[in-house]
């Protein structure tokens, strides 16, 4: 009976980050604020924070091996059955690339552990891509055959990392051309909030790198077209939360265009919310219909999406999140509120476990802080506002504690009505 397991390894103790991404989870319950100076030598930077890391980090590698096996429930008398199962590891602790020292501590256990058990294991780290311009470091990823996610906002990182796009690295560029870098996690804004708009942005890159598959003049091999294939883009997006940006709009960026009037402007709450207040003090009419225009574009995605052929390469890359984003309508029971999600159950109570351990073999809250930390709400109590809402119980709702609550619903109430008339749409076998 091979079996695919699947957990997240997050290092203990590691507060330092080569990013200073404020509306990160991790960065408001960790104080991950270390950041680099961008105008400085990348790598000596990138190296800095690493050795920072060393020295927060802390290891039970013992404890670790007996807290994964009673999470997987592995004893010699099950090896036989278990054998040749696909353990699936992600790795976590700040940008996991910029924590390579951690990294190769944890890779050679698990190889170790995998080995003993007769398992294959599967890694995969985050990185925000700026420490992919050390050599050594990517080298030791295609020699234990890890995969990376790229953490970046597409069209909207400039709130990130000002004039620098890691996609414009050569770096980065050559592990998404050969298949290293297999998933990007974008974060749509209210700044940036346009699917379309991303998947152009996105698209204007993936020519450059994989200009065969694009060339209907040239032969693209299989191997080429199975690694583009396995691209997978998740176009995320910030909800109702109280995160708040203390930057200010340097360029004036909106979407994909400049305006004079936003120059210096604070950027404030990232959610995605109806912003009258805003379009008045910019002149800028769309500002106050964020959360309508968002909310169509799904309509679009869901038009476009459902009839798209294989052969559509401008899309293949999306398709997976988008479709699988408006399958997600699901109302739960009172009773049934530990099947909500792991985490939430977690900080619920309603389970002993999570699907997080950390280094010193202990389970976390979150897949983004250790067990030394707790998450903002962490108990994952809903606000006042959800008491009497039709959508108390939707899993949308119910949602990880790495969030307070807003004080007002926006955002999850659209998204749910929207989730609600697609699963209405389908049912009755209308596209």
């Amino acid at each position: 009976m091979n079996k695919r397991l699947s957990f997240s390894l997050i290092t203990h103790g590691v507060e330092s980050c080569n990013g200073s991404c404020t509306y990160c989870s991790a960065a408001s319950s960790m104080n991950y604020n270390m950041g680099i100076n961008l105008s400085k030598d990348l790598e000596a930077e990138c190296r800095r924070v690493n050795a920072k890391n060393v020295e927060e980090a802390k290891f039970d590698f013992p404890a670790v091996e007996k807290r994964m096996d009673e999470y997987f429930g592995y004893t010699k008398d099950k090896h036989d059955v278990m054998k040749g199962s696909l353990l699936h590891v992600d790795l976590w602790g700040a940008d996991g690339l910029c924590n390579f020292d951690s990294l190769v501590e944890e890779i050679y256990f698990l190889e170790d552990y995998c080995k003993e058990r007769e398992w294959k294991l599967d890694p995969h780290t985050s990185t925000n891509g700026l420490a992919c311009v050390v050599k050594e470091w990517t080298d030791f990823l295609h020699e234990h055959h890890i995969h990376l996610q790229l953490s970046h906002d597409g069209l909207g990182q400039w709130i990130r990392t000002k004039t620098l796009d890691p996609m414009d690295l050569p770096e980065v560029r050559a592990l998404i051309r050969d298949g290293t870098i297999d998933w990007i996690n974008c974060c749509l804004s209210f700044w940036n909030w346009s699917i379309f708009d991303n998947i152009d942005y996105y698209n204007s890159k993936l020519r450059e790198i994989f200009p065969e598959v694009w060339s209907k003049d040239e032969y693209c091999s299989q191997e080429l077209n199975n690694i583009y294939r396995k691209l997978y883009v998740k176009l995320n997006h910030i909800y109702d939360s109280t995160y708040d940006i203390r930057a200010k709009n340097i360029s004036g960026k909106y979407r994909t265009r400049y305006y004079d009037s936003l120059k210096d402007a604070e950027i404030g709450n990232l959610a995605f919310r109806n912003r009258p207040d805003l379009a008045e003090k910019y002149n800028i009419p769309e500002l106050a219909h964020v959360l309508d225009e968002y909310i169509n574009q799904w309509y679009r995605v869901y038009a476009m999406f459902s009839n798209m052929k294989d052969d559509d390469y401008s899309l293949v890359p999306y398709k997976s999140y988008l479709m699988g984003q408006l399958n997600r309508y699901h109302i739960l029971k009172p009773n049934q509120l530990g099947q909500a999600g792991s985490c939430f159950a977690y900080q619920r109570g309603y389970k002993n476990t999570n699907f997080v351990i950390d280094t010193i073999g202990e389970y976390c809250q979150c897949n983004l802080i250790d067990s030394a930390h707790q998450v903002l709400n962490p108990k994952a109590e809903q606000a006042d506002y959800c008491k009497d809402c039709k959508y108390k119980y939707s899993k949308e709702c119910l949602h990880c504690g790495s969030v307070k609550p807003a004080d007002e619903c926006s955002y999850y109430y659209r998204w749910n009505n929207l989730l609600e008339s697609i699963y209405y749409l389908k049912r009755n076998g209308r596209r």
